[in-house]
């Protein structure tokens, strides 16, 4: 056993689905360091997503071989996709397959448990590489991740992002599926001499191997990493499986194995990690969605209660709001790719936006300053404690110093407006005299 820090619940069992199967175990001080170096690739297997028991009653695999005469229970994974294709045709697999994955995309709660483990390792921006033998899109669309499917995709697999290496096919490209006897010939056969094989043996070489969502006898884990075995031969890096699993096989040489669920790991491995002070804490997304509605609405309220022409101060008020939900917007929309999980590049942006704002100033784009400074509070906030948060300013007027967190204390402050810097109330004038009371201002998502 290798030195480690302890794992368990944070609070009393529970014999739900879920919480069952989250056993207490020793996390490995090998493979933090070796994520916090960015030196982690995933393997991840269809027991992380659609073919977990807690998503349907019947894997992909128990359906079709159901469709198969005289089936035998005791065949592989591929043996029974090409008994199947035998009986009823290429196509008709293909079929099935698509209709598995609509199927579960079309009920939000059965999505949201095939997805539970990338959803989990989202925010964990530490893991960039990630190889897959599932063809559901989810690393994708829940991950944000770059899918490479192609030998012609596999050439751009040095690019920066995150990315997805999908060695079975995707669902959407039918014609790269693997999944009969035939498909994983090729496939394996097809690893030893192209960019796919050459770009996985690289990956190997330099990083720390974490499998998830394979057991034991699945038939993909075995040839994935005799592959491996075989492929990289004295120099096979140190590999971890997280299963739930057993027992054992011997020919795992040199694997590391802990079982407990594989999102539960995550989720302990992330909480390693937050010491460092690169990583976000989740819980510091909860309320961003809520602080995004109260903006919006006081922003609508803001147009339909102030008359611009009376009180021009309110554009570049307006203009700031704009900045704060196209802060938020963003960040919620990015939380899938890690990007905004990671504080310091978090941190890094606001000071760009800080460097961008003093160039604005210079130039006396004053509606543009109020929009920067309102996207840079909107960074803020997400760093923020919850006492920082209680202080966000909530309405802006131009050379004010005063933190407006009411639309009372925004008209009562900006009367001040033009004393408070007149080149940027002169500024607010001309635009609002353009004003019509049937079109909004609005800042673009731009500067």
């Amino acid at each position: 056993m290798s030195e480690g820090t302890g794992g368990g619940h944070p609070g009393p069992e529970c014999e739900c689905a879920i919480c069952k199967n989250e056993h207490s175990f020793v996390m490995p001080l090998e493979l933090v360091e070796a994520c916090a170096d960015d030196r982690l690739v995933v393997f991840a297997g269809a027991g992380i997503s659609t073919e977990s028991r807690n998503v349907l009653q019947d894997t992909f695999y128990e359906t079709i071989a159901s469709k198969v005469a005289d089936a035998d229970k005791e065949k592989s994974f591929p043996e029974v996709m090409s008994s199947f294709v035998a009986q009823q045709g290429r196509r008709v697999l293909l079929q099935k397959i698509m209709e598995r994955f609509d199927y579960i995309d079309a009920f939000p709660e059965l999505r949201r448990s095939a997805t539970r483990f990338h959803r989990e390792l989202s925010t964990l921006f530490y893991v960039s590489d990630i190889v897959t033998t599932n063809w559901d899109p989810y690393f994708e669309q829940d991950m944000g991740a770059l899918p490479l499917v192609t030998d012609q995709d596999f050439a751009l697999w040095d690019i920066p992002g995150r990315k997805v290496f999908k060695i079975h096919g995707s669902i959407f490209n039918l014609g790269s599926i693997v999944a009969t006897n035939e498909d994983y010939t090729k496939c394996y056969r097809a690893l030893n001499r192209n960019v796919l094989g050459a770009t996985l043996k690289h990956l190997l070489a330099t990083k720390t191997v974490l499998f998830v969502g394979y057991s034991f006898g699945d038939s993909d884990f075995n040839r994935i990493y005799k592959f491996i075995a075989s492929q990289m031969a004295d120099v096979l890096p140190r590999s971890y499986v997280v299963t739930l699993g057993n027992p054992e096989p011997a020919n795992l040489r040199g694997a590391h194995v802990i079982r407990t669920d594989a999102t539960f790991f995550v989720r302990r491995l992330k909480e390693e990690l937050l010491s460092r002070g690169c990583l976000l804490d989740d819980q510091r997304w909860n309320g961003v969605a809520a602080q995004l509605f109260d903006i919006e609405r006081r922003h609508d309220e803001l147009y339909e209660k102030i008359n611009l022409q009376r009180l021009p101060a309110a554009v570049l008020c307006g203009h700031y709001q704009d900045g704060l939900i196209h802060a938020f917007e963003r960040m919620l929309k990015q939380r899938r790719t890690g990007e905004y999980s990671h504080i310091h590049r978090v941190e890094r942006l606001f000071r760009a936006y800080e460097e961008r704002r003093k160039e604005l100033v210079k130039a006396k784009r004053y509606h543009d300053v109020a929009y920067a400074t309102g996207y840079q509070n909107g960074l803020l906030y997400l760093l923020a404690d919850d006492a920082g948060r209680k202080a966000l300013p909530l309405y802006f007027v131009y050379g004010s110093t005063v933190e407006l967190r009411s639309l009372t204390a925004f008209k009562r402050e900006a009367k001040g407006a033009q004393q408070f810097h007149r080149q940027a109330y002169a500024h607010a004038e001309r635009i609002a005299k353009k004003w019509n009371p049937a079109i909004v201002p609005h800042h673009r998502p731009e500067l």
